[in-house]
C-alpha cells in the first residue's frame, strides 16, 4: 500500500497555494535569468559597470530564494 501525501502533508511548502506558488517560482527564474544576463554582459564589456548593484542583488536574490523554498521547488506540488 502506497501513501502519497497531499499538498498539505508535502514538507518544505511555505507558500501553501500552489498558483500563488508556481507564479514566485517564475518571478524568481526571470529575476534570476536577468540578474545572470546583467553580470555576464558587465563582465565581458568596459562600457558599464553595473557591479556595486549586481553583486548586493545576487546575494539578495539568493538568500530571498532559499528562504521561500525556491530550491526546494521540484519538491512541491504541482497545479495539475
Amino acid at each position: 500500500m502506497s501513501s502519497t501525501p497531499t499538498p498539505t502533508q508535502t514538507p518544505n511548502v511555505l507558500i501553501r497555494s500552489p498558483r500563488i506558488r508556481e507564479i514566485v517560482y517564475d518571478v524568481f527564474g526571470w529575476v534570476g535569468l536577468g540578474l545572470a544576463a546583467v553580470v555576464t554582459a558587465d563582465s565581458f564589456t568596459e562600457a558599464f559597470d553595473v557591479t556595486a548593484w549586481t553583486t548586493p542583488a545576487l546575494q539578495v536574490f539568493a538568500v530571498v530564494g532559499a528562504g521561500i523554498g525556491y530550491v526546494a521547488q521540484k519538491n512541491t506540488p504541482s497545479l495539475s
